[in-house]
């Protein structure tokens, strides 16, 4: 990925779970966030970041959040941290508020 990137969150219903999203950065899968039934206790929100691109990276890759607002923050945090410290011809912009 080149240039500046937006992230998108597409539904993409696996099997009978409706909550499970892709997250898309120049439309490329980049990471994913879905409802579990095995999680945390209060963290039913899993989310987690493809390894394509994060050779030496020691930040987590993934987490449980309490709701999908939260995890799709944790998730945009460490997609930005990539960007910045492993990545540096992807730039992740926000998006519309």
């Amino acid at each position: 990925m080149t240039g500046s990137a937006l992230l998108i969150l597409k539904r993409a219903p696996v099997g009978d779970n409706q909550d499970d999203y892709e997250v898309l950065a120049d439309d490329v899968v980049v990471g994913r966030i879905m409802k579990m039934q095995v999680t945390p206790r209060a963290k039913p929100c899993f989310w987690g970041i493809g390894h394509s691109h994060l050779d030496g990276r020691s930040p987590p890759t993934y987490g449980y959040e309490a709701t999908r607002h939260d995890a799709v923050v944790d998730c945009a945090a460490a997609i930005n941290f990539c960007v910045a410290s492993h990545c540096p011809q992807m730039r992740v912009v926000p998006g519309p508020q």
